[in-house]
């Protein structure tokens, strides 16, 4: 019997997971019902990058003209767009986030961790040293968690 962990490491203290930017962004392109559920839901300001800050945009910009959200179209919006970030997307971006997009189902969970983390970054600091733990903190003495994910148990 085999044990696997799947998941990625916890995110660092500026509380950015780029791998879920990235799987998220990336599903935008082969799954039309999930890239509107994205674009619906996600702003700009979820993305803790420049670039992917760029193609998020440019993929809301090309689904708002009624155009099919692929890398062919995002990069066209990406070349017309006025100010570019400092390093450039590339069309070979752009298809390597769509050659690595995850399973439709998946997606939701990539955006969850989005979601997530940019609500965090946007929570103010607490007020004090008399500002009681928050409700689900870890327990003084209690094992970190390193890795978020599931397990699967092959037979």
């Amino acid at each position: 019997m085999t044990t696997t962990l799947i998941g990625h490491p916890e995110p660092d203290p500026h509380l950015n997971d780029p791998a879920a930017e990235r799987r998220l962004l990336g599903a935008i392109f082969p799954y039309p019902s999930t890239g509107d559920h994205v674009i619906a839901v996600a702003t700009a300001a979820d993305f803790t990058n420049d670039r992917r800050r760029a193609i998020f945009q440019a993929a809301v910009a090309v689904v708002g003209r009624g155009h099919p959200c692929d890398p062919a179209h995002v990069d066209a919006e990406l070349a017309h767009h006025t100010s570019p970030p400092a390093d450039p997307v590339t069309r070979d971006d752009l298809h390597q986030l769509a050659a690595y997009a995850p399973p439709e189902q998946v997606a939701a969970y990539y955006l969850a961790i989005v979601r997530d983390l940019a609500a965090l970054r946007r929570k103010p600091p607490p007020a004090g040293p008399d500002v009681p733990p928050k409700a689900g903190a870890r327990p003084p003495g209690a094992p970190p968690m390193p890795m978020r994910g599931f397990l699967i148990d092959d037979d």
